[in-house]
């Protein structure tokens, strides 16, 4: 069968927003729970401003639990500015809604939200998995209930090329990262063992939807082409701009190693290794090159990354990222 992709915004609250059983066992499977969920209710999805005039938040599947725990799920497959505060907000919201005007502040429960990402939010770390927690800041394991954040990185998990059948946890992933995969490698026995992923796979089979709905699916792939391609002109402005301004992004050799010597032996010198090489040398290898750094360094800011260790981590002055970062804040 012709499977969709289950990150789409409709694929993925169609099978999670309108099967309590397959969310439970992605709950379940993922978040480290003390007392494992055993029902569910839908709650809306629109989180409403405490004040009048506040934001208005929407979130992709929300619900609570037979403990009355709450749960926020998020699938984020465009970088979005600033996330970890939106999600920390929405949290919030969540919790401050809990008690009524008579309720105990003892009947607070504890409010998850578990948000998948395609990009990396974290990128000077190769761990995928990130659970937050409210922590004493010197008193190990001393910690305040009440909010937990666990964020799972898709792409780099992907990148680790796992597919351990004994853990449901690396099912479930596979399904959200690589459908026809998980598809292809079931076996008669995995089917029954993983019921739940086995329907959720059913449920993304193209014959299953309209052609509209079809074409809103294709239309979100072509909104994230779009996005990316968007970087890659962001990047070809960049380094029009960096050649005027002398920082030629034939960087990785010619300007590194022209600045470096220029500095030592003299401008003359300088000129001559880092003009001549990084133009002979860097204009064919070096752009490319380039490009695929620029494309990572502009990720890695608007991801939250330090200048100071984007360009310690690429070997750039950092001058250079502080430019490119003055660019992304104009664009």
């Amino acid at each position: 069968m012709a499977l969709l992709d289950p990150k789409a915004d409709l694929t993925f609250k169609r099978v999670f927003g309108e099967n309590p059983d397959l969310l439970i066992d992605l709950l379940n499977s993922i978040l480290p729970l003390e007392v494992p969920l055993t029902s569910l209710v839908y709650l809306p999805s629109e989180l409403l401003p405490i004040e009048d005039g506040k934001k208005l938040s929407i979130v992709d599947v929300r619900c609570t639990d037979q403990l009355g725990r709450q749960f926020v799920v998020e699938m984020q497959v465009l970088h979005v500015p600033n996330l970890r505060h939106r999600m920390l907000y929405n949290a919030s919201k969540v919790l401050a809604k809990q008690l009524a005007a008579s309720g105990s502040y003892g009947d607070i429960k504890t409010v998850y939200t578990l948000c998948f990402l395609e990009n990396s939010i974290f990128p000077n770390t190769k761990e995928w998995f990130h659970h937050f927690t409210i922590n004493h800041n010197s008193i190990q394991d001393m910690t305040m209930e009440g909010m937990e954040w666990l964020y799972i990185e898709l792409g780099k998990w992907r990148k680790l090329d796992k597919f351990d059948t004994g853990r449901k946890r690396e099912v479930w992933l596979t399904y959200l990262s690589q459908p026809d995969k998980l598809n292809h490698m079931f076996t008669a026995e995995d089917e029954k063992k993983f019921q739940e992923v086995r329907k959720a796979l059913q449920m993304i089979d193209s014959s299953q939807y309209t052609p509209a709905q079809i074409r809103g699916m294709e239309k979100y792939v072509d909104d994230y082409m779009y996005y990316r391609d968007g970087f890659k002109m962001l990047v070809e402005q960049s380094i029009e701009e960096g050649r005027a301004l002398g920082m030629e992004l034939g960087i990785a050799q010619g300007k590194a190693e022209g600045i470096a010597q220029g500095k030592a032996e003299g401008i003359a010198v300088g000129k001559a290794e880092g003009r001549a090489e990084g133009k002979a040398e860097g204009k064919a290898e070096g752009k490319a090159e380039a490009q695929l750094d620029m494309i990572a360094i502009m990720d890695e800011l608007i991801s939250g990354g330090q200048p100071e260790k984007i360009a310690e981590n690429h070997r750039i002055d950092i001058s250079l990222v502080h430019t490119i970062q003055e660019k992304l804040k104009r664009s």
